[in-house]
């Protein structure tokens, strides 16, 4: 009997043990899920967060940045939702219903055409790459069903037509300053490059018509300075070998 009870309490033992095992398992995981929700979330509040500093610099729409706030909103509401510490997500959340508040009643877009392009290569590559990361969020966000498709086509292509126009203005602007230092197979280069990205563009507008007329009329004064170059190589190198004739052919003096 006393076998008994005691083979009955280690059982009962074990089992404790095992609940209170599961019970701690249990609770880690859902502290662990907790914690890489809140990682991510906090990337995608970051990435948003960054893109939207960049309102101030491209002529962002007032479609695009109300895509971007609500998606920092949405990622502060999931934060709220599994954070131990709600004061700093809570007032983030309520700054940003404000400034989506302020964009919804008057937010005034700028014009493209004000637009000032980026005056060295690596504030280019930043803009583009900015770009890149937006039309990727929009894309997110339309498949998600969060912008509808006719906001989503129009996004698309203002973002596609900013990112030409400052990949071109930068490539003009290289090839500008190579035929400045005499450079000409570099600007050619910059040229071809730019011809290439503007010959890619399915509708022309008046940018694109401009722009293609800029690069053959550069390229033509290019293809001048190049054979008035070879002429003048030409010039210098027969005049040198009618000289060295000269020597050649002199009469000998007599000594």
């Amino acid at each position: 009997m006393t076998l008994t009870i005691v083979v009955i309490l280690v059982v009962v033992l074990l089992l404790l043990v095992i609940g209170v095992n599961m019970i701690q398992q249990h609770k880690e995981k859902i502290e662990a899920d907790r914690r890489a929700e809140m990682v991510r979330q906090r990337a995608i509040i970051e990435e948003t967060e960054e893109l939207l500093s960049y309102a101030t610099k491209l002529p962002m729409s007032k479609a695009m940045l109300t895509v971007l706030h609500k998606r920092n909103n949405d990622a502060l509401r999931a934060m709220l939702a599994v954070a131990n510490d709600k004061g700093d997500a809570q007032r983030r959340m309520d700054d940003g219903e404000n400034q989506l508040s302020t964009i919804e009643k008057g937010y005034q877009e700028p014009d493209e055409n004000s637009f000032t392009f980026p005056d060295s290569d690596k504030l280019a590559v930043a803009y583009i790459q900015a770009l890149k990361k937006l039309r990727l969020v929009l894309r997110s966000e339309h498949t998600r069903g969060r912008v509808d498709t006719t906001s989503y086509v129009n996004e698309e292509k203002r973002l596609d037509r900013l990112q030409l126009k400052i990949s071109v203005e930068n490539s003009l602007k290289r090839a500008l300053a190579a035929k400045v230092l005499r450079q000409l197979g570099t600007a050619r280069d910059m040229l071809e490059k730019a011809e290439q990205m503007l010959n890619n563009v399915p509708q022309p507008d008046d940018y694109t018509i401009q722009r293609l007329h800029d690069v053959a009329r550069l390229n033509a004064e290019i293809l001048a300075e190049t054979r008035s170059a070879t002429e003048a190589e030409v010039t210098k190198r027969r005049e040198k070998e009618s000289d060295d004739l000269d020597v050649l052919f002199q009469p000998k003096k007599k000594w």
